[in-house]
């Protein structure tokens, strides 16, 4: 078991990383890894099986519906939960792909974290 969760968080913007990584790590205690898009990701993924992934929708090359329907079908991380996330209103759409839950950007922290704890399996928690 870990001692830390570890959360994977996609999103082109550096600075949505930036604040998803410094909230997460001081609210959770939770390792963060960065990927810029689905193909980062992918990398990403190879060399650290997290617990769960934050996937924004939107992103240039592989978007984030294709990434979530890739780890879906993969018998490595197709049990990771997932978090969809967008400005857009792109749940159901998220959801359809095979998200565990999705937040609506801008999001506030307590909703965040909600989603975030829901979403951990209890073996992560912390």
């Amino acid at each position: 078991m870990r001692s830390k969760p570890i959360i994977l968080v996609v999103d082109d913007d550096w600075a949505t990383r930036a604040a998803l990584k410094d909230i997460l790590e001081i609210e959770l205690l939770a390792e963060v890894v960065e990927a810029e898009d689905g193909d980062d990701a992918g990398y990403a993924l190879f060399d650290a099986t997290p617990d769960l992934a934050v996937v924004d929708a939107r992103m240039p090359g592989t978007d984030g519906m294709e990434l979530v329907r890739r780890m879906r079908a993969a018998p490595t991380t197709g049990a990771i939960p997932i978090i969809g996330m967008s400005a857009l209103n792109r749940r159901s759409e998220m959801l359809d792909a095979g998200c565990t839950d999705f937040v609506q950007k801008p999001f506030t922290l307590a909703v965040l974290l909600a989603a975030v704890r829901g979403a951990l399996p209890a073996r992560a928690d912390t």
